[in-house]
């Protein structure tokens, strides 16, 4: 399974601090992007083994604030997809739906972030899919990180 979005917030958020800083003033800076797009991949059915084809359509909202009089950014992401798989040894077709979301907030003094991200996927045979990630960590000042969290669950069901 994928982890999107955390770490490409990330790197968004740190590519845009440039242009929004010459934006001027010290205030507090916004933007927020919505892109939508279709997207196909190759990947593995986690319940059987076999190779599966997907096709989704994804729609994704990032969004960060810059703190510009200090040393804060927070950046938030949210994806929403919809998909259909066809398990190319079983010839079952999945049809079904995944959200993504995650947080990032930094300062010079500690960082934390949040992962979630949920699939659920009925197959053509009836059988279903439901893959569920929770991820969080949190940073102190010492650069020690206190929590680490990361709970994976998955339910194959006929």
């Amino acid at each position: 399974m994928r982890r999107p979005g955390l770490l490409a917030g990330l790197i968004l958020a740190l590519a845009v601090a440039a242009p929004v800083a010459a934006a001027g003033g010290d205030h507090t800076q916004s933007f927020t992007d919505t892109s939508h797009g279709y997207q196909t991949d190759t990947q593995v059915n986690p319940c059987n083994g076999d190779t599966v084809n997907i096709s989704e359509t994804s729609s994704v909202v990032n969004h960060v604030t810059y703190f510009l009089a200090s040393d804060e950014v927070w950046g938030t992401f949210t994806e929403e997809d919809s998909q259909s798989a066809y398990d190319v040894g079983t010839g079952v077709t999945y049809v079904g739906h995944a959200t993504f979301w995650g947080n990032i907030n930094l300062n010079r003094q500690n960082a934390n972030s949040t992962f979630t991200g949920t699939i659920r996927a009925t197959g053509s045979d009836g059988s279903t899919i439901l893959y569920h990630v929770t991820a969080h960590f949190t940073m102190l000042p010492s650069g020690d990180v206190s929590v680490s969290i990361d709970d994976v669950s998955l339910t194959c069901g006929s």
